[in-house]
């Protein structure tokens, strides 16, 4: 399976209850509100296919908790490596991939991922 992102999502700062985030990308682009990222924040890349996790998580069973994909999971933005914090399975099918946005131009930006030698699509990601 090609690993492919699905949505951009941050921790506002000013959100307090736990759990709480806004979605990033382009104005208009889905059907739902969405707001400019800034460098600095710190990125949560929601995606599915990213490969093999330790500990291991069986396909088709539920799963709780979080699990580091086996593979390095490389991203880039506008061109500009960043540091991934963490990548790796969160729920059932569901990878996560956080990260720290780096500095970059302000407006629409690339977002490559890739694991190990795969690249998923790329994204989109409005930067302020």
């Amino acid at each position: 399976m090609m690993p492919r992102p699905r949505y951009l999502h941050t921790t506002a700062p000013e959100c307090t209850e736990v759990g709480a985030y806004d979605l990033v990308g382009p104005v208009g682009h889905f059907s739902f509100q969405t707001r400019p990222v800034k460098s600095g924040e710190t990125l949560a890349l929601d995606a599915v296919g990213f490969g093999p996790t330790n500990p291991p998580v069986p396909v088709g069973q539920a799963f709780a908790g979080a699990a580091s994909t086996t593979n390095p999971v490389t991203v880039a933005i506008g061109g500009k490596s960043v540091t991934v914090l963490f990548s790796g399975v969160v729920a059932a099918g569901l990878y996560q991939i956080n990260l720290v946005v780096p500095s970059v131009a302000p407006g629409d930006q690339p977002v490559q991922t890739a694991v190990g030698e795969t690249n998923a699509p790329m994204a989109i990601v409005t930067v302020q």
